[in-house]
């Protein structure tokens, strides 16, 4: 079943394809830079140049399993039309935090920032779990020239553009998926609590016929027996394999 998500755009209500149609793929991280301000306002609204072209973003932050993080924690920051950050107003210019929904859904609307000398097109962002550590990374823009040249550039972090707009306007998506405390340690340890236990066995049975990157542990499509053997297998402290 296919879920869909709102972006309003002005008086449009655009509809992406949530979480569960998107791949689900560990977001890495990528280098800071010397622009973060801590405090940033708690908004989802970036936008200063209201006549400039924006870029309207729906996503969600998943974990490890692929579940939903509601509550997640993220953090925005970018350039400007010129390039630059703003680094000293009590404005907080194109900065701004916020908190995923009970869904583990965000928003995010902002003008499309400039790219500067050695740098693509690209926002930065921190993202962090109730359970995980800060994810620190930088997402980019696809079919950007400048990519091809820039040394932090990935092509899993870019965003994924559903529509632009005749004026414009970009919409787009994209989901962060943290790598928590408790991923697995052994391949059976779905809690990452360090055994194979009841709970990992819970986990198998609550997906059973169901296809699951994280459950289907012989990749044959479909969770079942097979996977059951290998949890029981594989029982016990997984420090003494």
């Amino acid at each position: 079943m296919t879920i869909w998500a709102q972006c309003i755009v002005g008086s449009l209500i655009i509809l992406a394809p949530a979480g569960d149609e998107i791949e689900c793929i560990p977001t890495n991280d990528d280098v800071e830079g010397p622009f973060y301000r801590e405090g940033a306002p708690e908004r989802t609204d970036l936008v200063v140049e209201i006549d400039e072209p924006i870029l309207f973003l729906t996503g969600e932050v998943v974990g490890w399993d692929c579940r939903p993080i509601p509550g997640a924690w993220i953090d925005f920051w970018q350039a400007n039309l010129e390039g630059d950050y703003d680094n000293t107003s009590i404005e907080y210019f194109f900065r701004g935090q916020q908190f995923a929904d009970e869904n583990a859904r965000w928003t995010l609307q902002t003008n499309i920032p400039a790219p500067y000398p050695g740098r693509p097109k690209h926002l930065h962002v921190k993202v962090q779990g109730e359970l995980s550590n800060i994810l620190t990374t930088q997402l980019y823009f696809p079919d950007d020239p400048e990519n091809a040249s820039d040394p932090f550039y990935e092509k899993s972090r870019e965003l994924v553009i559903l529509e632009e707009l005749p004026n414009g306007d970009l919409i787009g998506t994209f989901q962060f998926q943290l790598e928590e405390p408790g991923s697995p340690t052994c391949p059976a340890d779905f809690d990452g609590n360090g055994t194979v236990n009841g709970q990992d066995l819970a986990f198998i049975l609550s997906y059973w016929d169901l296809d699951s990157p994280v459950y289907d542990l012989d990749d044959d499509g479909e969770v079942g027996g097979t996977d059951l053997t290998l949890v029981l297998a594989a029982w016990g402290n997984c420090s003494n394999r």
